[in-house]
């Protein structure tokens, strides 16, 4: 018996012939689009990864910084320029923001003395909202000292970054001011030493360095211990 092209179509069972492969463009497609949407899960979580630990190490390790900072400030390395403390006191800055914490000490030499050393001890800490924020601070403090004709000496060891800077003086008369700036993690430190009638031969910039390194060591020590 003869069948048909019609009769063979309509028959259920009968050879209707070679089926066509599915097209290679259309497996490549299907073959990219998973492959894509793998890659941007896997992008998407790197990404939240890497900014949850940016964020960690942005806001630093200093919260609310210190409440009471004098106890942090030791003045004994100047009693080797014959100066002797007399008092202190706290001293907290509002502006610029973000506020400072400090504490002001007050030195002076012995009364019998030909000519009268006074000399006022500043360190202070200012705490930012993050490690950026702190290193913006830090750099315009030195970009002013630089504005002021004093071009920092850049020091290693003491925080992550720190600067120091000296003004000179031509008379015992006038004020010589001497000063350390600090970077640490997200916070920022000043000390400084501002005397008076200290004769310009009488000590070097190398020896009051070293001693607001010291005096600035246990500032940062004890901010570390008390956040």
């Amino acid at each position: 018996m003869i069948v048909t092209t019609a009769e063979a179509a309509a028959t259920p069972g009968k050879y209707r012939g070679r089926r066509r492969p599915p097209s290679r463009r259309r497996l490549f497609l299907k073959v990219a689009v998973v492959l894509g949407t793998v890659t941007v899960v896997l992008v998407g979580v790197g990404v939240a990864i890497a900014t949850t630990v940016s964020s960690d190490d942005e806001k630093g390790r200093y919260g609310d910084g210190v409440a009471d900072f004098c106890p942090l400030v030791d003045a004994a390395p100047l009693t080797g320029f014959g100066l002797g403390e007399r008092e202190r006191h706290p001293q907290n800055v509002a502006e610029p923001r973000p506020p400072a914490t400090g504490c002001l000490v007050l030195l002076s030499g012995e009364e019998q003395a030909a000519t009268y050393l006074t000399a006022e001890l500043r360190a202070s800490m200012r705490v930012y909202p993050s490690v950026t924020d702190a290193l913006a601070g830090y750099t315009g403090t030195l970009d002013f000292e630089r504005s002021e004709g004093r071009e920092p000496e850049l020091l290693h060891g003491l925080g992550e970054q720190a600067g120091f800077v000296a003004s000179s003086a031509s008379s015992a008369s006038e004020g010589v001011e001497f000063r350390l700036r600090v970077r640490d993690s997200n916070a920022t430190f000043d000390v400084t030493v501002f005397a008076q009638g200290l004769a310009p031969d009488a000590v070097s910039n190398d020896q009051v360095k070293d001693a607001l390194l010291k005096i600035g060591t246990k500032v940062l020590e004890g901010a570390r211990q008390g956040t």
